[in-house]
């Protein structure tokens, strides 16, 4: 972080990773890929109980 004079007004810099207040690590791709492939398998586990049952 670095401050710095504009046009007569002090102005703070911060850089990308002090604004996000970390580092990006990507676990959410795997979070929603798992979350999703979890759905999809109780999905068929429903309509596979639910049609041998009729």
């Amino acid at each position: 972080m670095h401050k710095e004079i504009e046009d007569g007004e002090v102005v703070t810099h911060v850089s990308r990773e002090e604004a996000r207040s970390g580092a990006s690590t990507h676990v959410t791709r795997y979070v929603l890929g798992i979350s999703l492939i979890l759905v999809i398998i109780a999905f068929i586990a429903i309509v596979g109980t639910g049609m041998f049952t009729t």
